[in-house]
Parts: structure tokens; sequence; C-alpha cells
């Protein structure tokens, strides 16, 4: 896969220094920063290959799969500044970082599945892992990012399922995950002081059964972190706000899932969610500054058993679809579908500051959806889609900024707005 693209900025008053290029001399003048305008590109290559290998038994009990993937990431990322309000004797296109990054990632994998009886199943999952990142060439910083990193993973999960019938099961599962850190926590890092790979124990025990008219299930998990990557506001060595690992963190919560046909025409689905989401402890770095807003240095802030930011406590969705019309013979029908989701209020940064959040928020959606068998082709489908149809103003997303000024706690604050009312048509032939 090859993907080259770019976007565009317009900054004022930039420094020429920080471009690595000289002042402009007009006569007596000096000018030391412009307007321009920089064309931030990517150019990025990523190919690779997968195996895998099955193996059943001749009474069926014993599964095997072997297999395995080899992929590489190479990348260069790199500026132009296309126009400058004083350019002198600047060219078109000046080059101002580049820098190229290759991930190579291997891995291989053994799955074994085995029936004890007609009632017990049970798996067993491990998998190796190991990657190298590359870095070369200068950041938009001008900040040499040269770095040659290798991380080795070994990854288990074991479980088993115990059918009570042919539509009813239990089933229990741990798995250890292992995530290693992304790129710019190398490139915006120096390799004293880039974070550790993040590791996961996740146990989920669940129960689910099927009916004639319907179906449910109740799951419930719990995910235990070690060295969970968050923002804690520190800058590093080249002025960039980093990520840390938390020593300790964790999620529990229970899920729920159901849906019922109520009558030939009408059925409903629905799921919620209620978790807990806390970090340990941690530490968080806060920029102070004066009166006339110079900048004095950071403060240390001590948090304890504080939310993680972005993870709301409840998320709940519903559905309800009606069959307005289908012809006997299967060969069209027409559904209207209204759809709703609630997500609960959540923060934006891990402090649990009740002033640093986004407000719960409520929406519903209406889907029309007529599918028929043309003589051409094997189903058409015509799709109608109206989002927000209540025209409900909310922020999914937000950031923040926390700092001390003067010596008061002051918090700066953006907030990502949905699209309101909105309509999306759709055509779909399968052959």
């Amino acid at each position: 896969t090859h993907g080259m693209g770019y976007y565009e900025q317009y900054k004022a008053n930039q420094p020429f220094a920080a471009y690595g290029l000289q002042p402009v001399i007009t006569g007596q003048d000096t000018i030391r920063q412009t307007d321009l305008v920089r064309r931030l590109w990517l150019d990025n290559h990523y190919y690779g290959a997968v195996f895998s290998i099955n193996y059943q038994s001749s009474d069926k009990r014993l599964e095997l799969v072997t297999g395995g993937a080899l992929s590489k990431y190479d990348g260069d990322h790199f500026g132009d500044i296309i126009w400058a309000q004083f350019a002198g004797t600047m060219e078109k296109d000046v080059r101002f970082y580049d820098n190229n990054a290759v991930k190579t990632d291997v891995n291989v994998y053994q799955k074994w599945n085995y029936r004890f009886t007609d009632k017990l199943d049970a798996y067993l999952d491990i998998q190796f892992r190991n990657i190298r990142y590359r870095f070369l060439g200068y950041n938009i910083q001008l900040d040499q990012v040269n770095q040659d990193a290798r991380l080795s993973f070994f990854n288990p999960k074991f479980g088993w399922q115990y059918n009570f019938g042919a539509n009813t099961q239990a089933y229990a599962s741990f798995a250890v995950g292992n995530r290693e850190p992304n790129r710019n926590d190398f490139t915006e890092n120096t390799p004293e002081s880039r974070p550790l790979p993040e590791r996961l124990y996740n146990t989920e025990l669940g129960y689910r059964s099927t009916g004639t008219r319907g179906s449910w299930s109740i799951n419930a998990y719990h995910m235990y972190y070690r060295n969970q990557l968050v923002l804690n506001g520190q800058i590093n060595q080249v002025g960039e706000y980093v990520r840390i690992n938390v020593d300790k963190s964790y999620r529990l919560g229970l899920e729920l899932t159901g849906s019922i046909a109520l009558t030939d025409a009408l059925s409903a689905q629905g799921n919620y969610a209620i978790s807990r989401n806390r970090v340990n402890a941690f530490t968080e770095f806060l920029d102070a500054y004066d009166a006339d807003f110079n900048w004095i240095g950071q403060e240390a802030v001590e948090r304890r058993g504080t939310a993680l930011a972005f993870s709301p406590a409840h998320i709940a969705n519903a559905e309800l679809d009606v069959r307005v019309f289908a012809k006997s013979d299967g060969s069209s029908k027409l559904h209207a579908t209204l759809m709703g989701k609630y997500v609960g209020r959540q923060y934006i940064d891990n402090s649990s500051d009740d002033q640093n959040i986004i407000q719960a928020y409520t929406y519903q959606d209406f889907r029309l959806r007529y599918q028929c068998k043309p003589r051409f082709g094997r189903e058409l489908a015509l799709q109608v889609l109206v989002q927000n149809i209540l025209n409900a103003r909310f922020a999914s997303n937000a950031w923040s900024y926390r700092y001390r000024f003067d010596g008061t706690t002051t918090i700066d604050q953006g907030f990502f707005p949905q699209a309101g009312r909105n309509f999306i048509a759709g055509l779909q032939l399968n052959f």
C-alpha cells in the first residue's frame, strides 16, 4: 500500500531561525520573522505477508492453527515552505525538515482448540512478536531523531467455554497483551526519556443465550495495566509534551446486550456498558507563568485514584427496527430503523476535575432501507440515513491545557462539536 499526501498551514510571525534560515536584510533593516505557508508531507510504503496452516484431527476434537505475519512500514516525513511574506533570496518549496521512519514487525503464533466433551471446549493461543524501529533525520522542530530500537513481546491467551445446550454458553478467558509506544513517543523523546511499552492483563467472564425470538448476553471484564501511557503535562528536553507511563491503572466493567423479535415485523436490540476506569497514582506537571505571562517553570501535582481520560462510565445503544412491508417470496422488503445512543460524561484529562469534562450526550438516527431482487444482479438496496434527527448539540471530543497563571490554576479548553441534522443516501448493488 502506497500513501502520499500533505496538508498546508498558514503560520504568522515565524522566526527564520526556527526553519534553519538566515534573516532577510532589506536596506538598513534586518527582518528576523515572517508570515509563511508551509506544506507538511507524508510519503509512506507499507507491505508485508501473512500465512497460516490449519489442522483438524479425524475425531474433530483438536484444531491447530499455526501462522504469522511480516510487515514493513517505510515512511518519509518532510515539510516545505511554499510561500513567505519576506522571502528574500529564498527559493520556492524550501525543505526545512526531513526524516525517515522504518518499522519492521514480525510475529508468529500457535493456537490450540480442544473439545474435552460435547459440552466443554478450551483453547490456548501464544504469540511471539518482534518490532524494530529506525528513525533518521530531523523533525519539524529541527531536532535530530536518529534512533534504533528493538522490542520483543510474548502474548498468551487461554480460556474455556461450557455449552449448557445448543444455544447457551458460559465462558471465561485470560490474556496478556503488550503494545509498543507510538511514533511520537520515539521522535519526541531521547532514548533515555522515552516511555516503556504498555502491558495489559485482561480477564473476562460471560454468559450468552439464544432463543427462538431473541438473545441476550452478559460479560464482565477486568483490564489491569502496567505502564499505561498517558499525558501528564510534562515537557521533555526538546520542549514537547510527552506521554508517560503510569505504574498501575485499570478498567473494570460489565456489558449487557440483548435482542428480541416483538412481532414478525418489529424487533428491538440494545446494549449497555458500565465501567470504572482509574489511575492508581501519577504525577501531573503544570506549566507556571508569572503575571506578565512569562514561563517560569513547571509545578508537580500528585494525583491518586483519578479517572482515566476519555473513559465514560456509562454507554448505551438501542435500536428499533420495523419491517414496513415484505413480499412473501422475499423478493423485496422495506425496513425503517430508529437508533439512539447515550454516552455518559467523561474527563478530558486524568485529573478527575469536574470543571474539565465532556458533558453526557444523547442523539438519535433514523434509517430507511429498501431491498429488492432485480433481474440483473442478486440484490439492489437503497438506503437513506438521517443522522442526529433531533438536531442535538454535543461534542464528542476535546482538549485541555491546565497551567498556573500568577499562582492560580487555569484551564484552557477546546471542544469538537458534532454535526447537527444531516443526511446520507446510498445505493448498493450485489452481483
